[in-house]
């Protein structure tokens, strides 16, 4: 049994740590299990105690694409973003898919400013400035 366990744990039967992030005293965990692709299998969130506490709704993303924005905001997903709000006990509060690209290679944030990146077929970077939590772009004043 023990080498049985051993042969899954090695060959993607057991699910992996891909990225954490501090939010608060908080904890966030992106996990993968490797025989389901490049999908995740979500994203917890615990305590300081580290105690599970929660799994973010909405949150098998297709890539470990997650970012703490203003420490409080978590943002994350491919060209469908999603936003929680870690004051609201991780709710899902905003939703937008930007369906002209593709998948975001790159999510920054700058205070409440997410710089969402993305190469094209041409090999160029595009990047867009969307304002948190609403993900609205940023104005060219407000720049």
């Amino acid at each position: 049994m023990r080498q049985m366990l051993q042969f899954f744990a090695s060959d993607g039967w057991t699910p992996r740590v891909e990225a954490r992030a501090p939010v608060g005293q908080d904890t966030l965990v992106m996990w993968s299990w490797p025989l389901k692709g490049t999908h995740g299998l979500g994203v917890q969130v615990y305590g300081p105690d580290g105690r599970f506490k929660a799994r973010l709704q909405d949150s098998v993303l297709p890539s470990a694409r997650v970012v703490v924005c203003g420490g409080r905001y978590v943002v994350g997903g491919g060209n469908t973003l999603r936003v929680w709000d870690a004051r609201q006990d991780y709710r899902l509060i905003s939703r937008k898919t930007f369906a002209a690209l593709g998948q975001f290679a790159q999510l920054r944030c700058d205070g409440v400013v997410l710089r969402a990146s993305e190469v094209t077929a041409t090999g160029q970077t595009q990047t867009l400035r969307l304002m948190v939590p609403a993900l609205t772009a940023v104005r060219a004043k407000d720049r």
